[in-house]
This record gives C-alpha cells, sequence and structure tokens, in this order.
C-alpha cells in the first residue's frame, strides 16, 4: 500500500500494484482512508488486548515455571554427559599407553577403541539432542517475556504510531469495497 494525499485533503493507502499496473489489470483500485484504518487498528489492538486474561498469563506462568524445572534437569543431564565424554577420552588414552607398553595386544586395543569411539558417538549424539531441547526451552522463555513487556507496554494505548505498529503487526490484509462500500480488513499480529 502507498499512501496518497487526496483532493478533500484526507490521506489514503491505496494498492500499490494498481498504481503501477492500472492499465494491466493485475489488481483493483482498492484503498482505505488512512484515518478509518488507523481507527480500526486501534480498536482491534484494545479488543486483543483485553483477550488476554488472567488465566491465559498463570498458564504461561505455569509453563515458564515447568521449562525452568525441564531446563536445570537437561544441564544435569548435559553435564553429565560431558563427565562420560571426559572418561572416554581419558580411558582411550590409558589404552593407548597400554599397547605402547605392549601390555595389551593391538587387536584388543582396536576392539575396545572402536566400543568406545561408538559409545562416544552415541554420547555426542544425546548431547545436541539436550542442547537443542535447552535452546527450544530457552527461547520460549525469551518469547514469553517478551509478549509480556509488550502487552503491558501497550495495554492502555491511545494513539498509534509507526514503532508501535511495527512492534506489534506483521501485516495487514485490506479487502475490496463491497456493494455496500464495507471493506474486510484482516490484521496479522506478531504475538
Amino acid at each position: 500500500m502507498s499512501r496518497v494525499k487526496a483532493s478533500n485533503g484526507y490521506a489514503y493507502l491505496r494498492c500499490q500494484t494498481y498504481a503501477r499496473f492500472a492499465n494491466k489489470n493485475l489488481c483493483s483500485s482498492h484503498s482505505i482512508r488512512f484515518d478509518m484504518l488507523e481507527e480500526f487498528v486501534l480498536e482491534n489492538l484494545k479488543r486483543h488486548f483485553e483477550n488476554l486474561d488472567e488465566d491465559n498469563i498463570s498458564y504461561e506462568l505455569e509453563f515458564k515455571e515447568n521449562n525452568q524445572k525441564k531446563n536445570t534437569l537437561l544441564e544435569k543431564q548435559l553435564k553429565q554427559i560431558e563427565k562420560q565424554i571426559d572418561e572416554i577420552d581419558n580411558t582411550v588414552r590409558s589404552l593407548y599407553l597400554d599397547k605402547v607398553k605392549e601390555i595389551i595386544q593391538e587387536s584388543q586395543f582396536i576392539e575396545l577403541n572402536e566400543q568406545f569411539i561408538n559409545e562416544k558417538e552415541d554420547l555426542i549424539k544425546k548431547q545436541k539432542n539436550i542442547q537443542v531441547q535447552i535452546n527450544t526451552t530457552t527461547d520460549k522463555d525469551k518469547i514469553f517475556k517478551n509478549w509480556k513487556e509488550i502487552t503491558s507496554k501497550y495495554k492502555n494505548i491511545d494513539a498509534l504510531n509507526h514503532v508501535i505498529v511495527t512492534e506489534l503487526i506483521n501485516n495487514i490484509e485490506i479487502g475490496e469495497k463491497n456493494q455496500k462500500g464495507e471493506q474486510k480488513i484482516k490484521i496479522h499480529w506478531l504475538f
């Protein structure tokens, strides 16, 4: 949409595709008065925040607490795996020294070394999986924190500005006017 000023003094947003390619019939000349769109967005924003009830917030807080417990458990498992990997590395070093000193035969070393390598690879896979789970729960916590800050910041909003719109809205779809002059407007929120 591009902003244009009409001779009646109102600012309008109109379809850029139509403005560029009007003679190619790629789109229609749908537009909307800027002040009417701003009022619609503000009303919907207030309604959107009103729908965020205390039950939802308490559910989110419980969810966050569960995530923290899960992260603590995962971090504990991660430390155990790191310890096991270190133990395998030390054991392989010791085995190698035993092989060099001819305490064990080379075939024994190869067999044991292979077993330890496989065990270490399995532990590394588990380690990566646990790290992904930790990152996922951490990201969810960040999203919740950001969502909570945004809702408290804009809950009692009275006017829109560019910063507010870009922080809260992904995009807005504006339909064509029907025979009654009504337009469908759909807001895609970022939260």
